[in-house]
């Protein structure tokens, strides 16, 4: 099985409404380019996109990157069924949360809960029919993107899992798409590591002997509250694990798992040594011409 694992597209407006002038489409159409040189012989058979998909949040942002993702999809013989996405804080449309005291409160209580409390008071926030839309708010233009592709996440269905294929032996590979950005976009809580939520909510992760568990989420476990519960489940529970936000590529293989971090495909040009994750070599360059 072959997947594809990008994140951190960031496909701002207003520059990535034109193509004539966005100065990060050369990165997309060279990475584009050489996925139909490697797929010449063996397709795609999963495209996952650890979020950061869009900038701001917002649909117009969502509607182009839905477009390349097809075009992606389509240059790697991969199922147009077989995009799988999750959110980003980028991703969090953070004019909505400024201009709400409801997803300020809901967000405040679950943030400012003391660590024993704080699952009953997520789960309380949930079931509240006003909490619980409340803190989803902000994703709905990235719902109204991401609902097509099967990867909608709301209060009844905080994340998504699918069984993707029989990997042999009577072995299924399940993804589970988390979704880490429940108290995102209000005070400065993407800053710095330690200060969002995941929740036992969605690290449950059925370890199955049948199963083989693939966790995709935008933030790593250090940037939770709940950082020791959620790597530990994780960890213990699901053999493959895909992460992004930190714009930086690894591969940490493990006896028990291992763990891929994803460069960013377009990073924000006005951070410290800004370097879009792919970037050919001069090699890859000189062989186009």
């Amino acid at each position: 099985m072959r997947l594809l694992h990008l994140s951190d597209i960031h496909f701002k407006e207003p520059d990535c409404l034109n193509p004539q002038t966005d100065p990060e489409r050369p990165y997309r159409t060279r990475l584009k380019a050489d996925l139909v040189e490697l797929c010449a012989e063996k397709r795609v058979d999963a495209i996952l996109v650890s979020g950061d998909i869009a900038f701001k949040g917002h649909s117009a942002e969502f509607a182009v990157a839905d477009a390349w993702l097809k075009e992606l999809a389509s240059a790697s013989d991969c199922r147009p069924d077989r995009i799988y996405v999750v959110p980003g804080n980028h991703d969090v449309d953070r004019s909505v949360c400024r201009g709400s005291t409801a997803i300020s409160d809901a967000q405040a209580a679950i943030a400012n809960a003391h660590n024993l409390s704080r699952e009953t008071v997520l789960r309380t926030r949930l079931r509240d029919g006003e909490s619980g839309a409340a803190l989803f708010k902000p994703l709905t233009a990235y719902n109204a993107f991401a609902s097509p592709l099967g990867c909608y996440v709301g209060p009844a269905q905080p994340y998504w899992f699918y069984d993707l294929d029989d990997l042999g032996g009577g072995v299924t590979l399940r993804l589970h798409g988390l979704t880490s950005t429940l108290i995102s976009g209000l005070e400065d809580r993407d800053a710095q590591p330690g200060r969002l939520y995941l929740s036992p909510l969605q690290t449950v992760l059925d370890p199955k002997p049948d199963v083989l568990n693939l966790v995709m989420s935008h933030h790593p476990p250090r940037w939770f509250l709940d950082e020791d519960a959620v790597d530990g489940a994780v960890n213990d529970r699901a053999p493959l694990q895909f992460f992004g936000h930190e714009h930086r590529q690894r591969c940490i293989p493990t006896d028990g798992y291992i763990r891929f971090s994803a460069g960013a495909v377009n990073p924000e040009r006005n951070e410290p040594e800004w370097k879009p994750g792919y970037m050919p070599t001069a090699t890859a360059w000189i062989k186009a011409l």
